[in-house]
């Protein structure tokens, strides 16, 4: 049903966003003015210097694009599935908002945890960029919730835990890998699944689990104070090995004042990789794999130029 949802989308995308488009929740999604997906993407490229665009607008076009791309895409199959059921466009509508609101991150507040919607500013800097994580959490604890109270089958109980536990941490991970397939970290991320959608213990399960595999990576964009405790830790040790370089101090700096400096070094240095003649690193560079993600993924696939015994 999701397979045929898609296909049917993707022939007529243009009736589904209207439609879908009457739902009070993707009327107001966002607090912020609605992009027409069809043809958006050419219109508002052109008021990106208009005197009522501001630089966030601007750069926050391609995060409104995908949030509400992605939801008409997959939000217009679970309206399929329920009209083929018998119901009415209204109650294919309401089930649609239900979906959407359990798997959806968002900053209303029914849809957020307690540290999230705290007043308090540290509760909120260490719970940056976890709404999606929280939200595949919850849904997976609500499956087992609602298995227990009977409510639904062992079979979608099952079904659902495996999306939100397995699946979707899986290929998250697979794709933060530059689409190499990290047996530890593959390991890592279906052991932990939705776990890591828990504010703080999150991050320090993951942390735990890498180093149980013997394992280290850089946690410095997760989130404020992680990122921030991360820099300074490595700062030091690069200080003590009298290795710390301008750059360290610039990424620093940002990650302090919301500059993304890291980001536009990344970028930079892609543009550089393209015009050395790797145009698929740098490619990658540009759309914000690391260069240690990117090294280490060549590095698994390089061969080794022993022979094989057979």
């Amino acid at each position: 049903a999701y397979a045929k949802g898609l296909a049917s989308f993707a022939a007529n995308p243009k009736r589904a966003i209207s439609i879908l488009s009457k739902s009070n929740l993707m009327q107001v999604r966002g607090a912020s003015q609605d992009v027409d997906i069809v043809k958006g993407a050419q219109q508002q490229a052109g008021k990106l210097f208009g005197k009522k665009q501001t630089i966030d607008n601007a750069l926050l076009l391609t995060t409104r694009l995908g949030d509400r791309g992605a939801i008409y895409a997959g939000g217009w199959s679970v309206f399929q599935y329920h009209k083929s059921l018998g119901k009415t466009d209204a109650q294919a509508i309401a089930e649609f908002e239900k979906a959407v609101a359990s798997t959806q991150q968002s900053s209303d507040l029914d849809q957020l945890s307690r540290i999230q919607a705290s007043k308090n500013p540290f509760y909120r800097a260490m719970s940056m960029f976890m709404s999606a994580p929280n939200a595949y959490f919850r849904a997976e604890k609500r499956a087992f919730r609602q298995l227990v109270r009977g409510k639904i089958s062992p079979q979608e109980a099952g079904k659902q835990i495996f999306i939100f536990h397995f699946l979707l941490p899986m290929l998250f991970q697979y794709i933060s890998d530059g689409f190499d397939f990290d047996e530890k970290n593959q390991t890592r991320a279906a052991v932990l699944g939705s776990l890591n959608g828990f504010i703080i213990l999150g991050s320090v399960l993951v942390d735990a689990g890498a180093a149980v595999q013997g394992v280290y990576f850089r946690r410095d964009d997760l989130n404020f104070v992680t990122g921030i405790s991360e820099l300074f830790l490595s700062g030091a040790k690069s200080f003590r090995n009298g290795e710390i370089e301008v750059e360290d101090i610039l990424i620093a700096a940002g990650q302090v004042g919301g500059v993304p400096v890291k980001q536009g070094i990344n970028i930079v240095e892609g543009i550089d990789d393209i015009n050395k003649g790797d145009p698929v690193k740098g490619i990658k560079r540009v759309l914000g794999w690391t260069e240690n993600t990117i090294g280490r993924t060549d590095k698994r696939k390089k061969p080794s130029g022993k022979g094989v015994e057979l």
